[in-house]
């Protein structure tokens, strides 16, 4: 689940390289607040607004630890998770050089996804809202075989590879892992790769 301090980003999204001062004339708590009526407006379901501004005793973004200026002392980004419809969605920006402006942008958007959805073009936001679920995080890279039986690529031989297969998928078999048998499908197509190779 997402937390609101510090900022959740995305996982899988990129970051801005270049930052830019924001164009919006809003302070902080303004920005907040339109985001958060937007929110409703918008039928957003548990709304969570993640950004590296530490929280009040409600679970807020401090106001006034943020300051006004121009500049952020951290990580400016912000990111919004909330359901929606029964789906699980996030905006995120981190384009401008403060959260205030960033999470001016994300009200931005929604506002005119609302606009969308008010003139009765549902084709349209649904097929926007497309980009903007949250994925799940991408999977882990697969292995080499022989990095997966712990030995070096030069040296296994077919017969040295059953051995370690053996030994280790004792260990390894869902009865016994409390990894719901990922070791042992990791063993398995290791084994089958290992084959195809030797």
């Amino acid at each position: 689940m997402a937390e609101a301090f510090p900022l959740y980003w995305p996982e899988g999204w990129d970051r801005t390289k270049r930052r830019r001062p924001g164009p919006y004339k809003v302070t902080f708590g303004a920005a907040l607040n339109d985001l958060r009526d937007e929110l409703k407006r918008f039928n957003a379901r548990y709304p969570v607004i993640s950004a590296n501004v530490p929280l009040r005793n409600d679970g807020l973004p401090k106001v006034s630890s943020v300051g006004d200026g121009t500049r952020f002392s951290g990580d400016p980004g912000v990111a919004v998770y909330f359901r929606r419809r029964d789906q699980e969605f996030v905006f995120a920006c981190d384009k401008y050089l403060h959260p205030r402006d960033n999470m001016r942008a994300v009200f931005q958007t929604i506002n005119a996804l609302r606009t969308i959805e008010r003139c009765g073009v549902t084709e349209l936001t649904q097929r926007a809202f497309a980009g903007f679920k949250a994925l799940p995080p991408p999977e882990k890279p697969k292995r080499p075989w022989w990095d997966v039986f712990g030995l070096r690529r030069e040296d296994a031989t077919i017969e040295v590879v059953q051995a370690v297969y053996k030994a280790r998928s004792r260990k390894a078999h869902p009865d016994f892992a409390k990894d719901d048998g990922e070791a042992m499908k990791e063993l398995n197509e290791a084994l089958t790769e290992a084959k195809k190779d030797l």
